[in-house]
């Protein structure tokens, strides 16, 4: 039932004729005994204030069923107000205030302190209560987005740079095979050149004729030495030489042509096994990708199913009839603090009469503000909400969403021989069609939240296996990318955990190491206080020669400490790396023998914080005793270093070095102190 109508047929009953059947004068119980309808009253308003006393005001969530077995919502504060609008009936008939009826009014007055108004309080608290929860579920949500956007995004400029290099790879294998070709064919014709063939000098006609021997006048030496002579004269002349340089000039440029092609041949190969390789890898690129982009569209859906509650409860909260109603509570308030001025008055002697209402009655402007003052206004958080759905946050109005930009089509997964760079082709500016039914999948290759399937006992083989209750979000099931940890590549676009960078190679001469690790960054301090010697001093004797700066304690037990004040510490750095060094001596038995001892304590602290502390190790055995006193009398330990971390820390910071000293004779120092971006 409509506040406005019940209290509108309350208050004209109260307003009407003050008028009874009976006699007005029956103030009690007694003075009522012999009057039928006023002792039927007494029992009425005996049974009401029971009822009225007792019950209490009914759950937001409660229906109330009406005459035709129909379920709707009635705001409590009005089912109670129902209540109390049937006993005012019955006060209307008796019109005078009796003993029995002031009994009943001043429970009515007291129900509304004790129980309809604290409950609109609480009604009220309890809506702005779920107006900040909600809120700061959307911004956690949307905090959540926001950064799994950003890993999307990664994911996707990983995919996108990995198939750029693929595609860059299989260009390198294509030219490489027609240079391969090209030399074969170079190698083919060095190969083949006359000069390369056996060489064959004709004889000349004239040196073939017969040689004809008289031994009736010698032996024939004289004829013998003359066409010797003439073989020689013509030998001589041959261009063998020449011939010969021309064979071994053809041949080294045959062996240099085999080996270009060779070399080619090799280099082919291994083009071909970078761009298989490089295949893998952009094969696991596109699940890491295509699993960032729905566990994104995920953590999406559930801000805006957020953002959809918020809307729905500012609506209730605007709207009427409804347990958030602004406007019904308010005009409960409005009506209860009326009512109980009526019922105020009428205890004190009153009569209920048009001149009672509108007394009791605020006009719209101190109702409001009695409103706003004693119950509240609710704070919708409409700054954050604003803030919450922009563009940068996701207005979840998006129906496509950009990463990259850039999106990469490449030939289907097969024979990899039949791939030609050609079909590998890219888009700019492209938008990855976004469903926000949250039902549905976000995006074509995810599946819906209800389809979510585990990791659970996933065999991930040689690789680490995730929590069994990882959820899978692409369609296809849970694989290896979703469910177990991938094993650190170095040169495979994926930034795995231990790198710094990785850009698809480990060569040395890029932007990213070979190792995929970036040297530390580090610049030196000047370690003020220390020299990289025994400026700190403990001992108990006055003879030590001391230092311009030394820290001197003459006490045993002995405690102290040196402030670097104001070291500035860049952006970005995130580690404090230093080195030092202990000092044992000045004539004293430190650990064993005479003098026993406990290991004394170095600390650092950095604005009043702990970050780093050790003890200085006197194991080392017995130094000297009162003898060879001085600056021969010490022990230098090695070099320690020590690396402390310090992220999220820039601009001027107070260093503190504390050294607690129980033995004497021991000296500290920083030799050396770098700010590092890298731990």
């Amino acid at each position: 039932m409509p506040l406005t109508t019940l209290l509108g047929g309350l208050f004209l009953i109260l307003g009407s004729s003050a008028a009874t059947e009976g006699d007005p004068t029956c103030k009690n119980g007694d003075d009522c005994m012999y009057d039928t309808l006023k002792q039927d009253l007494s029992a009425l308003f005996q049974s009401k204030n029971a009822q009225i006393l007792t019950a209490s005001v009914p759950a937001n969530d409660a229906p109330v069923v009406t005459s035709d077995q129909m379920k709707v919502f009635v705001r409590p504060a009005s089912q109670k107000l129902a209540e109390m609008n049937a006993t005012m009936t019955a006060l209307k008939a008796l019109s005078a205030a009796t003993p029995e009826v002031n009994i009943v009014v001043q429970g009515m007055i007291d129900s509304i302190n004790t129980n309809i108004k604290p409950h609109i309080i609480t009604d009220h608290t309890d809506t702005q209560t779920l107006v900040d929860t909600t809120i700061s579920t959307l911004s956690t949500r949307t905090t959540d987005a926001v950064e799994k956007k950003k890993d999307a995004d990664a994911a996707d400029n990983t995919l996108v740079q990995c198939y750029a290099e693929q595609r860059r790879l299989l260009v390198d294998h294509e030219n490489g095979k027609i240079e391969e070709a090209r030399l074969k064919g170079e190698m083919d014709n060095t190969c083949s050149v006359v000069a390369l063939k056996p060489k064959t000098y004709a004889f000349p006609p004239e040196l073939k004729k017969d040689l004809t021997c008289d031994f009736s006048v010698g032996d024939c030496t004289d004829v013998r030495d003359i066409r010797k002579a003439e073989h020689d004269k013509w030998l001589n002349a041959l261009p063998v030489a020449k011939d010969k340089k021309s064979y071994d000039d053809a041949h080294a440029a045959c062996e240099a042509a085999k080996l270009a092609h060779e070399n080619q041949v090799a280099s082919c190969k291994t083009m071909w096994s970078n761009f298989v390789s490089k295949n893998e890898h952009c094969l696991y690129a596109l699940k890491a990708q295509q699993l960032a982009i729905c566990m994104f569209g995920d953590s999406l859906h559930y801000k805006c199913e957020t953002k959809s509650d918020y809307d729905t409860l500012i609506r209730d909260i605007d709207g009427v009839t409804n347990s958030d109603s602004t406007s019904d509570r308010a005009k409960e308030w409005e009506a209860v603090n009326k009512l109980e001025c009526m019922l105020d008055a009428f205890i004190g002697g009153a009569i209920f009469d048009n001149a009672m209402i509108a007394k009791c009655t605020k006009n719209e402007t101190d109702a409001k503000a009695d409103f706003e003052l004693k119950v509240g206004i609710i704070d919708k958080k409409t700054e954050e909400y604003t803030w919450l759905i922009s563009e940068a946050n996701f207005t979840c109005l998006e129906t496509a969403i950009t990463f990259s930009g850039d999106k990469w089509s490449v030939p289907p997964q097969g024979d990899l021989t039949n791939h030609v760079s050609s079909a590998y082709t890219m888009v700019t500016g492209y938008e990855y069609a976004f469903e926000s039914d949250v039902n549905k999948a976000p995006f074509d290759f995810c599946v819906p939240r209800s389809a979510h399937a585990t990791c659970g006992d996933f065999d991930c083989g040689s690789e680490s296996p995730k929590p069994a209750d990882t959820k899978c979000y692409v369609e296809g099931g849970c694989t290896t990318t979703a469910c177990c940890v991938k094993v650190p590549v170095c040169g495979d676009h994926v930034l795995d955990a231990g790198e710094d960078c990785d850009d698809g190679n480990t060569e040395a001469d890029d932007e990213c190491p070979a190792a995929c690790v970036y040297e530390a960054d580090c610049t030196a301090i000047d370690p003020s206080g220390f020299d990289g010697q025994e400026d700190f001093n403990f001992h108990g004797g006055a003879s030590w020669n001391t230092r311009s700066g030394d820290i001197r304690s003459g006490n045993q037990n002995s405690k102290t400490s040196v402030t670097q004040s104001a070291v500035t510490i860049p952006a970005g750095t995130v580690s404090l790396r230093f080195q030092w060094i202990y000092i044992i001596g000045y004539c004293r038995n430190i650990y064993g023998g005479q003098g026993g001892g406990t290991a004394p304590m170095v600390r650092l602290e950095i604005d009043g914080q702990e970050k780093w502390s050790s003890s200085i190790d006197l194991t080392q055995g017995d130094y000297y005793w009162d003898t060879e006193c001085g600056e021969n009398a010490k022990t230098r330990s090695p070099v320690h270093e020590e690396t402390v971390a310090v992220s999220g820390l820039s601009g001027a910071h107070s260093l503190v070095w504390n050294f607690e000293v129980v033995e004497r004779n021991i000296h500290f120092d920083i030799v050396s102190m770098h700010l590092c971006s890298q731990a």
